[in-house]
């Protein structure tokens, strides 16, 4: 099974940036002008962008870790259970002896079961339930060195339903400034706030939790006493044109307002037996918004259920999978009980925690899929440091390998570390493969190589009273101050999406708040802490949605009473690079398509075409018509689908009207998620036919199909011996380059054919061509495979001859041994290192 989102996909063209000192490049002698030492000077002088000095990233609050009644206890909860869980999570916080520790003890719906308030609003509490009332919990809670957190529902009917079957009792508009204000004067520290009565009584989510927020910043101002907000509405998307959150779910609007919000539906319903690592997945699928996450502003795909009676393979990948998105960290399983051996060492695993509170604060990217196995990686603080996790959804044991290129890393050796064995595995150059990642589990590393450089830009404009101002400290000797918004033109990516630095001086004492948006889209408030009383520049980092190519950055003012921070300068950084969104190459709504027995064309935000098409199985049948082969072969189609059930729908798929095979389609973790699954199968040469339907249920929502090229399983390096060279095309050395070596002055009457390609299967296959070009321009190249009709290539500037870059070509290879050949007729092509 394999797990995708609406932020994920295939990336049709893959370009990388390395910088080492060596001296080669085709063309690069006196005899060809376009070689290395001109392009130097070239790109030099082009450039409205430098380097980016290094500068103190300042951490940023980490997400929650603790614990919650609801999935042990449900609405169960008194001063006993709830002093019984205290004792519990004190007893397991003994286990980590350095690092960060859990800290909330969480009481979630129950313990307000009166439902009644006296005459001046206060909670009436059940003194049986709760000797000393609310607040003596609190001081026991803390008694025990940790922090005390507490629930209530943003309408007036409450999610649960007592013994009686009456339901639960939650707040509402006339109550919010009330009801936080006496959980702030009882001691909480964290609240989590529902919408089960918000929903029932068709308040509109944003606007509710704004108000929320405002009630709980009046406690605060009132007491001190700081409630840490988590939004529960499960990742609402507003369906009212009225309000600016329509279409939109919490990771849109929440960042600024609470530190964490919930993503996607329960991970569990208490009492319902063991829980299903499906709902782990879906769950994690739900979650994956990275645009949203940072500053300490954190997506919430829900409580864990580690401990709760999945395997320990199981067990290892959620964990795994929860701290590599800086997910908070909430435990579910019942404290009071004996808690085992392996459930101990891992949720008290130290390396794994750290990964999860690092002080960056980003979500982890996926970064590699193939079928059901994917890559996952995140930006960790600190020069060249990546999380990785290889998650094989699988149901064998397989070898998987995760790329430095994958990482935003130089090909340079770094180290690999097991994060969940906490064992060094040594210094590997390029890639790591670990030789088995359990069915179901994954191998967890910790990475530390050497990051590609960054780019540093200076603000292009100012407006909204924003002004320029001296500061010795700041990039340029001035800064930006008295925030209205300041712009930052032509911030180039070589891929869409990436990560953003930003320089900012903050000299009080307070967190300051700034909105940050990519080419006019949607913005997203960030949180700048004190950078230092001296007036230093510190940084904070954010995933952004570039562009591909050229992008304005703006930073502005949250609103005229929110006070900012000053500005000097932003980067573009490395980091992992995120596999990019599900794009169809024949969408599943096309007219040309044949819809029978129910299937029906409905609107769908996230999907390719802004529609897809349902109701299919039970009858509903959906046909692909006119899906195009070069050849006769083997291929790999990529499905984009939707399923909001808490569980796989399946669906059969035929290839030309032959027998049809059984695809599982797991949950996307709600209806305004997509996912992408991979079948294979014979299409002929021309035009061919994709059937999808299910007979005996529901096959999940299609956005439509992509056709998807295998990749080579070895890497052939351009110097290898068995390799052919003529007509000028040399060897050279190649510091940067995987083997130390590339071939140049292939172009004009050069030529480089590889030999002996070995594939398992015909088929149509992604080939990833290293290269170096030091022009200022692209060069290009004729690319054949098996001496068919040639592709033309473009192979963007590398940034230097000491810097490689990747492009992707596909092409036809058969079953066996395959060549495949780099040409230029009428010009110089770059030079090559490796393909793979």
């Amino acid at each position: 099974m394999t797990w995708l989102n609406s932020k994920r996909g295939i990336t049709a063209l893959c370009f990388s940036i390395g910088l080492s000192l060596y001296g080669c490049g085709g063309g690069g002698s006196d005899s060809d002008p376009g070689g290395a030492s001109v392009a130097k000077a070239s790109v030099a002088a082009l450039a409205s962008n430098t380097p980016a000095p290094a500068m103190p990233q300042i951490p940023v609050p980490a997400p929650p870790m603790g614990w919650s009644s609801w999935n042990s206890l449900e609405e169960n909860v008194s001063y006993n259970t709830i002093k019984a869980e205290a004792d519990g999570l004190a007893a397991l916080n003994a286990n980590i002896a350095s690092g960060p520790k859990y800290q909330y003890v969480n009481i979630d719906e129950g313990w307000w079961t009166s439902g009644q308030r006296d005459a001046s609003g206060n909670f009436i509490i059940d003194t049986a339930q709760w000797p000393g009332g609310m607040q003596a919990m609190a001081q026991y809670i803390h008694s025990k060195g940790l922090k005390a957190g507490i629930y209530i529902d943003a309408g007036p009917v409450g999610c649960g339903t007592r013994t009686n079957g009456t339901h639960f009792v939650g707040s509402d508009y006339a109550h919010y400034t009330h009801d936080f204000l006496q959980f702030a004067q009882w001691g909480y520290d964290f609240v989590k706030v529902d919408f089960c009565g918000g929903s029932n009584a068709s308040y509109d989510p944003q606007n509710a939790y704004t108000a929320v927020a405002a009630a709980v910043q009046n406690a605060y101002v009132q007491t001190g006493q700081q409630l840490a907000l988590n939004i529960c509405d499960w990742g609402t998307i507003g369906n009212n044109s009225a309000y600016p959150d329509y279409q939109q779910g919490p990771w849109a609007w929440a960042p600024g307002l609470a530190v964490s919000w919930r993503t996607t539906g329960d991970i569990y319903g208490p009492n319902s037996g063991v829980p299903n690592f499906g709902a782990v997945t879906g769950n994690l699928a739900g979650n994956y918004h990275p645009e949203a996450q940072h500053t300490g502003y954190y997506n919430d795909p829900d409580m864990m259920i580690a401990g709760m009676g999945m395997s320990a393979v199981h067990d290892q990948a959620h964990v795994s999978l929860w701290a590599l998105s800086g997910a908070p960290l909430i435990l579910g399983n019942d404290l009071a009980k004996p808690v085992s051996a392996a459930t101990i060492g891992l949720i008290t695993n130290p390396e794994v925690i750290a990964i999860d509170q690092d002080a960056l604060g980003v979500q982890g990217l996926l970064v590699g899929q193939s079928g059901a196995q994917q890559v996952w990686s995140r930006l960790l603080a600190g020069s060249g440091q990546r999380a990785v996790v290889l998650f094989n959804n699988t149901a064998a044991d397989a070898a998987m390998t995760v790329t430095w290129n994958q990482l935003g890393l130089l090909p340079s050796s770094a180290s690999v570390r097991d994060v969940l064995a906490q064992k060094d595995l040594g210094n590997y150059a390029g890639s790591y493969t670990a030789p088995v990642v359990p069915a179901g589990g994954v191998v967890m590393l910790r990475i530390g190589g050497t990051d590609t450089p960054a780019t540093s830009y200076q603000p292009s404009s100012l407006s909204g009273g924003a002004v320029y101002a001296s500061c010795a400290s700041c990039a340029g000797g001035r800064k930006v101050t008295s925030l209205g918004s300041v712009v930052f033109s032509g911030v180039a990516s070589a891929n869409a999406g990436g990560f953003v630095q930003i320089a900012y001086v903050n000299s009080g004492t307070q967190t300051l708040k700034a909105k940050l948006s990519v080419n006019g889209g949607l913005a997203t408030t960030l949180a700048f802490p004190p950078s230092g009383s001296n007036g230093s520049v510190g940084t904070v980092t954010a995933y952004a949605l570039l562009q591909a190519g050229q992008n304005t950055v703006t930073l502005s003012s949250v609103d005229s009473t929110t006070a900012a921070p000053d500005i000097s300068s932003i980067a573009t950084v490395a980091g992992p690079m995120a596999l990019q969104p599900f794009h169809a190459t024949y969408e599943a709504e096309a007219a040309s398509n044949t819809l029978s027995g129910g299937a029906v064309v409905a609107n769908c935000q996230q999907c390719s075409g802004g529609k897809d098409v349902g109701y299919i199985g039970n009858g509903g049948t959906l046909v692909f018509n006119g899906v195009a082969a070069p050849a006769t072969a083997n291929y790999t189609v990529t499905i984009g689908y939707v399923n909001g059930d808490g569980g796989p729908r399946s669906a059969q798929v035929s290839f030309n009207g032959a027998a049809p095979v059984t695809v599982s389609f797991p949950s996307t973790g709600g209806w305004s998620s997509e996912g992408t699954v991979q079948v294979a199968g014979v299409l002929q040469s021309g035009n061919n036919t994709l059937t999808i339907s299910n007979p005996s249920g529901w096959a999940p929502d299609i956005d439509g199909i992509a056709m998807t090229a295998q990749s080579l399983h070895a890497k052939y390096e351009a110097e290898a011996a068995n390799n052919t060279l003529s007509g000028g095309a040399v060897v050279a050395n190649c510091q940067p380059c995987s083997g130390g070596k590339d071939v140049g002055y292939i172009g004009n009457g050069g030529t480089l054919t590889f030999n002996g390609i070995a594939t398992s299967s015909t088929g149509s296959y992604a080939v990833t061509i290293a290269y170096a070009n030091g022009d200022p321009g692209p060069r290009s190249a004729q690319v054949s495979f098996n001496g068919a009709a040639p592709a033309n290539v473009s192979f963007p500037p590398t940034g230097g001859w000491a810097s490689v870059g990747t492009v992707q070509v596909t092409g036809i290879f058969q079953n066996g041994n395959n060549t495949l050949t780099i040409s230029n007729p009428s010009g110089w092509a770059p030079d090559i290192d490796d393909i793979q």
